[in-house]
């Protein structure tokens, strides 16, 4: 049996995981962006024989499956004969739609995470949370100036993405990719006329911030304590990596824990990473969850073993 893993060739994270699998005598078939490709063999006749075959040319049935981790990126079946203009895109196309059934096929199996998880809407994530006592800031979606007297309830607001902060784009043979962190405007943030539709919260006073592991109802959470540095006061991600903020061991209330819970059966996501800020008097406001997150720091600086964990999870011993 192998388990199939879908990830960019430079995840980290992911070679952590594979390690584990290996050291579980576990089979996997690994593509993905950078990864060696992996051909594959769909056979239609009187009987349906879907196959995968890997790069040594060993068949892999689809039924030999016994789970699927999607990390990132896609399948990766590409052609290796460079192509340009119309005919590039042609290619693509198909590329996609074999894309796309692969991943449909491989639903049927056992997995952490997939492909439509990058396509999670941080407004329904809101709205439920708004309906379901996870206390949230005061949100504003607008796109005329008119309407954000919302910044004038508040000494300080906050903007962000509404969907995913990261975007990447190949030119001139090169890969670019452009990242947005959350940004604080002061209350006269000087918006006339007309603008794309943007998210508005109201700025939030911590005490620490939290970010939380997921995977199948258990959690692993650490404290950061980044209010201290004026870099990352808004935004742990603004990373300092001169005076990186400290991080230890955190639990989150069970009950809080179970409200999250429901949050993520209700999207129907399995594994994520939640962003969560304390407040001097205490109080827990979510922020948002990111199913594809980073843990690699996370497991690092609290000796959490999430790699073990999701390898266990994989390998069906957990």
């Amino acid at each position: 049996m192998y388990i199939f893993v879908i990830s960019n060739s430079d995840d980290m994270s992911t070679m952590d995981v594979l390690t584990w699998l290996d050291k579980y005598n576990c089979k996997f078939v690994r593509t993905g962006l950078g990864v060696k490709k992996s051909h594959v063999l769909l056979k239609y006749g009187k009987k349906a024989d879907v196959s995968l075959v890997d790069w040594n040319f060993e068949e892999i049935k689809f039924d030999s499956i016994k789970s699927v981790w999607y990390r990132r990126g896609s399948t990766g079946f590409e052609s290796d004969t460079p192509l340009i203009g119309f005919e590039s895109k042609v290619i693509q196309f198909e590329s996609y739609l074999l894309d796309q059934f692969i991943r449909n096929t491989l639903k049927s199996k056992p997995f952490i995470n997939s492909y439509d998880d990058n396509y999670l809407n941080k407004l329904e994530v809101l709205h439920f949370c708004s309906q379901n006592e996870i206390r949230i800031p005061e949100t504003l979606i607008a796109n005329d100036s008119s309407e954000v007297i919302f910044s004038k309830l508040h000494e300080r607001i906050i903007t962000k993405h509404i969907g995913d902060m990261g975007k990447s784009a190949e030119y001139k043979g090169y890969r670019i990719s452009a990242y947005a962190t959350t940004q604080v405007l002061k209350s006269n943030i000087g918006l006339k006329g007309n603008f794309l539709p943007s998210l508005f919260q109201e700025y939030i006073e911590k005490k620490y911030e939290i970010r939380s592991f997921y995977l199948n109802g258990k959690f692993k959470s650490m404290a950061i304590f980044s209010q201290q540095n004026e870099k990352t006061k808004s935004d742990f991600r603004n990373y300092d990596y001169e005076r990186p903020n400290r991080c230890v061991p955190y639990l989150l209330p069970k009950s809080y824990e179970k409200k999250l819970h429901k949050l993520m059966l209700h999207l129907g996501i399995n594994c994520g990473s939640f962003d969560i800020i304390v407040t001097p008097n205490d109080e827990y406001y979510f922020l948002e969850v990111n199913p594809i997150g980073q843990f690699h720091w996370l497991s690092k600086n609290c000796n959490y073993f999430i790699e073990r964990m999701i390898a266990r999870t994989l390998a069906g011993k957990s």
